[in-house]
């Protein structure tokens, strides 16, 4: 019989990663010992491209390259934690607690994703920062009959959105007409810089003119997206939504 090529050692830890999912595998669920073809075939495909570690150095978590998502795993995380703790009040510790290697590197944006979204909320107590996730705020009845949760503050009545809903139909309408093929999506990330606004104000407008039916949002290719339309991502209950598109 004839011994194994690295092509064939190739194929088997594919097939073996496909069936895994974005759980992935070690070297040693994978039959890979050190100093051998296998291995060499392994970091064959690291180099390629074609699978990740999502663990660390001495703790590997081979996947392949369709589910290196280290963000969205520690935004996903992250929601878990703060939904099904015992303890409503978590520092910043305890959101971080058993994140490693490429997907802890993600933690401090995931968790200003969340944030920005107000899915968390932060307080201080003392000098410690505690983060809670907005459904388990009680929800208050103030003295006019408003209801709110608490900690919640009144946003100004008018923060300048018209003009930044304006701005952002504006430069909606601009990338549509200067698209070669007439397309209708449009990056978000293309249209926060050619609006000219904040993220936040962006990402406000486009949700509620998502409620609405107004616009519509896309998930796009992320594996062929660049940085910078990768940093315009809208992320909804973990997925991230590169593309709108105004109806």
């Amino acid at each position: 019989m004839a011994s194994k090529t690295e092509d064939d050692f190739k194929s088997e830890i594919l097939d073996d990663l496909e069936k895994a999912g974005k759980a992935g595998l070690n070297k040693s669920q994978l039959g890979i010992k050190a100093k051998t073809k296998k291995e060499k075939a392994l970091m064959a495909l690291a180099k390629a491209g074609e699978i990740s570690n999502l663990g660390t150095t001495s703790r590997h978590r081979w996947v392949l390259a369709v589910h290196d998502k280290p963000l969205e795993e520690a935004y996903d995380h992250i929601l878990r934690t703060a939904r099904s703790s015992n303890v409503e009040l978590l520092p910043k510790s305890k959101l971080e607690e058993d994140l490693k290697g490429k997907i802890k590197s993600h933690f401090g944006e995931a968790l200003r994703l969340l944030l920005q979204e107000q899915l968390l909320v932060k307080l201080k107590a003392s000098r410690t920062f505690y983060y809670v996730h907005v459904d388990r705020i009680p929800v208050v009845v103030s003295a006019d009959g408003k209801a709110g949760t608490v900690g919640e503050k009144d946003e100004p009545a008018d923060r300048d959105a018209s003009d930044v809903d304006e701005k952002v139909l504006r430069a909606y309408k601009k990338l549509v007409d200067e698209s070669r093929f007439g397309f209708f999506d449009v990056h978000i990330a293309r249209l926060r810089k050619e609006a000219g606004v904040t993220m936040e104000d962006l990402a406000r407008f486009l949700r509620s003119q998502s409620r609405k039916g107004k616009a519509v949002l896309s998930i796009g290719d992320w594996s062929l997206s660049s940085d910078e339309d990768r940093s315009g991502a809208i992320y909804i209950d973990g997925t991230p939504y590169l593309l709108v598109r105004f109806e």
